[in-house]
């Protein structure tokens, strides 16, 4: 831990043994960017328990449900048997984990690894504490910890365009978090449908929109910070975490209709599919997180589901078009959020559209360059008031 004149500040997010690029993007932008602009901070390393032993994840799962028991051995069995069978795909499974791993480790985090029995310690070492962005208020985390319940009095706790993984405030959401953000000083999420609702929650306070961490950099700033490793030449990029068959097969039409080579993300969840074995020209099982923002900077085109990817798109005035997943109404919310934010609703297309299509988007990125700009700076001033 840094120490000087200046408040230090604890970010608490979606960080650790997280092998997602969005959400290391995220992680890596706020603390970059707060650093840079205000004071010393870092990633608060936070175990949430996600990636568990064997022998833990079978404790935790009840005793009489029978068949919650029975699809985890199942499941354990079948990765094992791929593991076996395939192990030229298992190893570049676990070589993209280990790469991203490497990427999570650079970004500045807390020397110690807190759980939600410990976390309380960490109020020795910050001053000011955030809790923010991807999906932090998910249904399925702590609130003590998400929310920042565990700040002592008299230290400063503020939420940063904080989100719940969805566009509108779910069923049960309020028992569960709501007497722990009502205590945050300030309040700030990332969906203005989230915030419309929470008002109405909590009338007493302003709930505050502010961009996702990704946009407070410019396209200019995120370039500075790739490594230009140069690309194969005239490719679409797909990045479909649904990994949905039917959108993935579309994909490759509309590629092929547009003459162009199609550079995947097999197996991005990292879990061994075999039907994706042969998906794409170019599978990439190699680039960090930075490599991966670089690899939508020089796509031809960007088809995905992914609400960063569409960031990084927009960002880079890149053709794209965001996919709706057809059973995952919550995803398609915020990326929908975004895209009529900034006047771009009409890229987001099914499947049976996509694959129809011939030609490559031309799309005026005027509008949302002007919006973005505007809500960059009211988040600037947001975290200007909150952390000086």
């Amino acid at each position: 831990m840094k120490t000087n004149n200046h408040k230090n500040i604890g970010i608490f997010t979606e960080y650790y043994n997280n092998y997602n690029y969005g959400g290391n993007l995220q992680a890596f932008a706020l603390q970059k960017f707060i650093s840079k602009r205000f004071s010393y901070c870092e990633q608060i390393a936070f175990d949430f328990g996600y990636i568990n032993s064997f022998f833990k994840r079978i404790k935790s799962i009840k005793k009489s449900n029978h068949r919650e028991i029975a699809c985890f051995f199942i499941s354990a069995l079948k990765s094992l048997i791929k593991s076996i069978i395939y192990p030229k795909e298992n190893f570049l499974i676990k070589k993209r984990k280990s790469i991203i791993a490497n990427f999570s480790y650079s970004i500045t985090h807390s020397k110690k690894t807190y759980t939600k029995d410990d976390i309380i310690e960490a109020n020795k070492d910050y001053d000011i504490f955030i809790c923010g962005s991807d999906c932090i208020w998910d249904m399925t985390n702590n609130p003590y910890c998400t929310a920042l319940g565990f700040v002592s009095d008299g230290k400063i706790k503020t939420s940063y365009a904080a989100s719940l993984g969805s566009s509108t405030i779910p069923d049960g959401w309020a028992d569960k978090y709501l007497d722990y953000v009502r205590e945050l000083d300030t309040i700030s999420v990332r969906e203005k449908t989230v915030a419309s609702e929470l008002q109405k929650l909590i009338p007493e306070k302003e709930i505050n929109v502010s961009v996702d961490p990704t946009l407070l950099f410019t396209a200019e700033e995120w370039d500075s910070f790739l490594l230009h490793k140069g690309t194969k030449s005239k490719y679409v990029l797909h990045y479909i975490l649904s990994e949905d068959r039917e959108q993935m097969q579309s994909a490759l039409k509309y590629t092929g209709n547009c003459n162009c080579k199609s550079l995947t993300f097999p197996n991005i969840h990292n879990y061994y599919h075999i039907w994706l074995n042969d998906y794409g020209d170019y599978r990439n099982y190699s680039g960090n997180p930075l490599d991966f923002v670089e690899l939508i900077k020089y796509a031809e085109v960007v088809i995905t589901d992914s609400f960063h990817a569409v960031i990084f798109s927009v960002l880079f005035h890149k053709p794209f078009y965001a996919l709706k997943r057809e059973t995952q109404s919550e995803y398609v919310g915020r990326v929908e959020n975004f895209l009529e934010d900034v006047g771009l609703k009409s890229q987001m297309i099914t499947s049976k559209e996509l694959e129809s299509l011939k030609t490559i988007p031309q799309i005026d990125f005027t509008y949302a360059d002007k919006v973005i700009a505007q809500n960059r700076e009211k988040s600037i001033k947001y975290l200007e008031a909150n952390l000086k």
